[in-house]
């Protein structure tokens, strides 16, 4: 049988688990797709890079502390993520994840991966608004700085 210390310590832990599900600044609102529009240009020429490919995650759970047991709290993000790939005008169309931090990595031939973590609110889109070249790979000897390519993203009109 447990001991009183071990109720009282077991009601405190599902009390606070409780107060998190209902309020909890660090954890994320549920999300709603959000439409986006994205530009992939060749950072030296500005010319647009057809056929790149994108790939985006729907977003970060929130994960509690570890004195706080149980599953994420943040509920799944909406979509979970997607793949596109841009046209001949280096255009594609995107559904983030609103309410929700998305990861983007867009390839093309020739260049370098780039990563961009965008900041999707419900019907923004931070981190690319302007023209970046988002993180990408250091080069090496073995492996020479490859053409870079540049991305903007914009909520759909």
């Amino acid at each position: 049988m447990p001991t009183v210390h071990a109720l009282i310590r077991r009601l405190c832990t599902i009390t606070a688990a409780a107060a998190l599900m209902t309020w909890c600044p660090g954890c994320l609102p549920p999300s709603a797709p959000l439409h986006a529009r994205l530009e992939v240009r060749d950072a030296a020429t500005g010319r647009p890079v057809p056929d790149a490919t994108v790939r985006w995650t729907g977003g970060n759970l929130f994960i509690p502390p570890r004195e706080v047991l149980g599953p994420p709290i943040s509920p799944a993000a909406t979509p979970a993520g997607g793949r596109a790939v841009t046209d001949e005008d280096g255009v594609a169309t995107l559904t983030l994840a609103g309410n929700r931090p998305n990861d983007l990595t867009v390839q093309a031939d020739g260049y370098q991966p780039v990563h961009v973590v965008l900041k999707a609110s419900a019907s923004t889109v931070g981190g690319a608004v302007i023209w970046t070249e988002g993180i990408a790979a250091p080069s090496s000897p073995a492996r020479p700085a490859a053409p870079t390519l540049q991305v903007r993203v914009r909520p759909a009109q």
